[in-house]
């Protein structure tokens, strides 16, 4: 089940990802109630869950196949893209539009200009990238047009001080 950590609530439509280092892995979306159901080989699994609006979590280490587990959300919002939260591309640009995807570096000489791999210090290999199918500078950059991308909405209102923050 996964809920919200301060108040215990369900949360509907939260990402669930069970893994025991690569062998097998397995996604559920939960329910209604927060839950969600998957059957498994027992064994340790690192597990991670997510919904808009509540930062993801991420346990390693878990013993499942026997007892139910709950994984509890602080309200909030931070995605490193291991999840896909809905964000929305739009633009005309004939080539190099915006892209969830594991980053492709890309060099002009010896100078990197694409990196190679995500950010350190967050969950997958996913990120949002502009022209990721080149090896050069100028593979796949972003001609013909401008792209775009656009955040799901986020509800600040009960926040003090809100701050974004992002690696780029």
């Amino acid at each position: 089940t996964v809920v919200d950590s301060a108040t215990g609530t369900p949360l509907p439509s939260a990402n669930v990802s069970m893994t025991d280092n690569g062998l097998y892995n397995w996604n559920a979306i939960t329910d209604a109630s927060g839950n969600f159901n998957q059957t498994i080989f027992g064994g340790t699994y690192d597990v991670g869950a997510g919904v808009w609006g509540h930062k993801e979590k991420f346990l390693p280490a878990q013993i499942l196949g026997i007892n139910p587990v709950t994984i509890p959300l602080p309200k909030g919002y931070y995605d490193d893209f291991f999840f896909n939260n809905n964000w929305t591309v739009s633009g005309n640009a004939a080539t190099g539009a915006w892209q969830r995807a594991e980053s492709v570096g890309t060099f002009l000489g010896t100078t990197p200009i694409q990196p190679d791999s995500d950010v350190a210090n967050d969950f997958g290999v996913n990120c949002f990238v502009t022209g990721n199918s080149g090896s050069t500078a100028s593979d796949d950059d972003v001609d013909g047009g401008y792209t775009n991308l656009t955040t799901p909405a986020m509800d600040l209102t009960t926040y003090g001080l809100p701050r974004v923050s992002f690696y780029w």
